[in-house]
């Protein structure tokens, strides 16, 4: 009888655990972009670069290098630290313009170091996409 006990209990407990993972797994997604710069951080292999992983706590930087009227948002530059899906949002970014954006990668990836990217910002915004391949 006592085994039986355990056996049920063991099956219950495991069976909220997958539940919790199954809902937690569906229910995470990204939060939608909206406006200003997102930087979005991944990691592939150079042999399949088509299959990204996001990666977190790399730190982004960016500096307004250009700007064009008319634009949104009024911050001309930002600094930052990517989170959860690698994702790190600037919305008061201003858009129309160029900008240059660094990656660094060191705190969490050594390999990939760091790197830059000169993004022209459309008026909506954009998110800029910095992958290290290894």
């Amino acid at each position: 009888m006592r085994y039986q006990a355990y056996s049920q209990w063991k099956r219950s407990a495991l069976s909220i655990v997958l539940l919790i993972a199954f809902g937690i797994i569906l229910g995470c997604s990204p939060p939608a972009f909206k406006s200003g710069i997102r930087v979005h951080t991944t990691e592939a292999l150079t042999t399949s670069p088509g299959a990204s992983l996001d990666v977190s706590g790399v730190t982004d930087v960016g500096q307004l290098l250009l700007a064009r009227d008319p634009h949104n948002g009024s911050e001309q530059a930002f600094e930052g630290l990517t989170g959860v899906f690698g994702l790190d949002d600037h919305p008061n970014a201003q858009t129309n313009a160029s900008w240059q954006v660094s990656v660094d990668y060191s705190r969490v990836i050594f390999e990939c170091g760091t790197g830059h990217i000169v993004e022209d910002v459309p008026i909506g915004g954009a998110i800029v996409v910095a992958t290290c391949f290894l």
